[in-house]
């Protein structure tokens, strides 16, 4: 099913399988030379990009001729379902970004997103971070240390980190979950 996208009805549907389209529209604007033309563009669905965090994004044009990047999920939602309230954010319920059908979306709060991702495995920690220097089992070793009163420095040298990272460590800052 189709329905127009709020503040983009003229020009834009999402669909509850999590798709955008563009509706056909003609255009009027002004040549280099001075002439005034119109284009007519015909309805096609829309092939989403991917932001730097893995969500599908379009980008829509306004009335004014102003281009928006938005995501797909957010325009799903907000189509279907209405604005999002404050202290909520979009939950994927499968786990899945790219899944944007509205059966798998749904606005919630900041912890029960959070408890999504625990619960499907997405949350990245610890060594799945990409610049992470340590894995689990060293952090094992690490904290082990700690416990026979070993210096923080020591420690570094050993890891080839530096001693704030094993103070975070000794302070339960970083890696609390191990």
């Amino acid at each position: 099913m189709w329905k127009p996208i709020p503040d983009y009805e003229t020009a834009y549907e999402a669909s509850t399988e999590g798709q955008i389209r563009s509706l056909e529209r003609i255009v009027s604007y002004t040549r280099r030379d001075g002439r005034c033309v119109q284009r007519k563009y015909p309805s096609k669905v829309l092939t989403p990009g991917l932001n730097s965090r893995g969500y599908e994004i379009v980008t829509l044009c306004d009335a004014d001729n102003r281009h928006h990047t938005r995501a797909v999920h957010r325009l799903v939602l907000e189509t279907f379902v209405g604005p999002k309230q404050p202290g909520q954010e979009c939950r994927h319920l499968d786990g899945n970004i790219r899944n944007n059908a509205l059966t798998n979306l749904y606005w919630g709060t900041a912890a029960e997103n959070m408890a999504d991702k625990i619960a499907h495995g997405t949350w990245v920690r610890g060594s799945r971070v990409g610049n992470s220097r340590l894995t689990e089992p060293q952090v094992r070793e690490i904290k082990a240390r700690l416990a026979q009163k070993e210096s923080h420095a020591s420690i570094a040298l050993d890891y080839d980190v530096k001693t704030v990272t094993i103070s975070a460590i000794s302070a339960g800052r970083n890696w609390s979950w191990i």
